[in-house]
């Protein structure tokens, strides 16, 4: 009888939590869980259950209730997350690679080891673990290759971060200490850096175009001949601002002094010519006919 018992329990245990197969597909709390499902903003709740290793990617989940959810190693690629309750859930080594988290609370969540490439947050809640080289700034996961598309993250101390591969189109980063930063590969299409510390900051290869450096100090920032930005300016405009630009890049503009003589001033006849560096250094002209001995 109690081994009856006991296995009506089990039974009963299985269909009302449910399991996630080797496929990371299942029903868990009656909830069919697998790629590309969409219970988000149905008061779904999935609070303390057991989703390791579940597949899925591109699902809508957007206000669901993961709260103490055991997630690790999930597949949540392209995810809907928003508004989702991810309080005291384990996430580890998830991949949540382009996954909306956008009002998501994160009090507590475990993400070490997580894929953040090409999150988009903002307006996070709480505090989870990061990944090394992450960091929640004004509500917003900041990292290597997250999106940060418009984000207001102005006046932050972001000294040191690894912002390269980021998205960082339109951003707010006015009068933030950026000194030392890694922008490599980043895009800055239009972003505010007004009154920004960029000192010793690496913009490699990273997208200028239309980035207001008003005020901005780009002593010792380095420009590589793969940084692109605006016709307005150029490396000479760079390396006055004390930034580091390739060898060679600087364009000199060299003025030629030619003096001719003449005996009837129609045929002239060259008889000096030098380089100087600016018709500024020419201070005067004179010239006079001496007889000859």
């Amino acid at each position: 009888m109690k081994h009856l018992l006991l296995a009506l329990s089990l039974l009963l245990s299985t269909s009302l939590y449910g399991q996630i197969g080797p496929d990371g597909t299942g029903t868990v709390y009656g909830y069919y869980i697998g790629p590309y499902i969409d219970i988000g903003w149905s008061n779904a709740d999935l609070a303390a259950a057991d989703l390791s290793g579940a597949n899925l990617a591109g699902a809508r989940l957007g206000g669901v209730n993961f709260s103490g959810a055991l997630l690790s190693n999930a597949n949540l690629a392209g995810a809907d997350l928003a508004a989702a309750d991810l309080a005291g859930a384990d996430l580890a080594g998830a991949d949540l690679a382009g996954v909306q988290l956008i009002l998501a609370d994160l009090s507590g969540t475990n993400l070490t080891g997580a894929n953040l490439a090409g999150v988009k947050s903002g307006n996070i809640i709480g505090t989870p673990s990061l990944p090394p080289g992450y960091q929640i700034v004004n509500g917003y996961i900041v990292g290597p290759g997250v999106v940060l598309l418009t984000a207001r993250v102005q006046y932050s101390d972001l000294s040191g971060a690894d912002l390269s591969n980021t998205d960082l189109r339109s951003a707010n980063l006015a009068y933030s200490d950026l000194s030392g930063a890694d922008f490599t590969n980043a895009s800055l299409y239009d972003a505010n850096l007004i009154g920004a510390n960029l000192t010793n900051a690496d913009l490699s290869g990273a997208n200028l175009f239309g980035a207001d450096f008003t005020n901005a100090d780009l002593t010792g920032a380095i420009i590589s001949s793969t940084t692109t930005f605006s016709t307005d300016l150029n490396m000479n405009w760079f390396s006055s601002q004390g930034a580091i630009v390739p060898t060679g890049t600087i364009i000199t503009n060299n003025y030629t002094l030619e003096t001719y003589s003449s005996t009837d001033l129609e045929n002239w006849t060259l008889i000096k010519s030098e380089t100087i560096e600016s018709s500024e250094d020419i201070l005067f002209l004179k010239s006079r006919v001496v007889e000859a001995e």
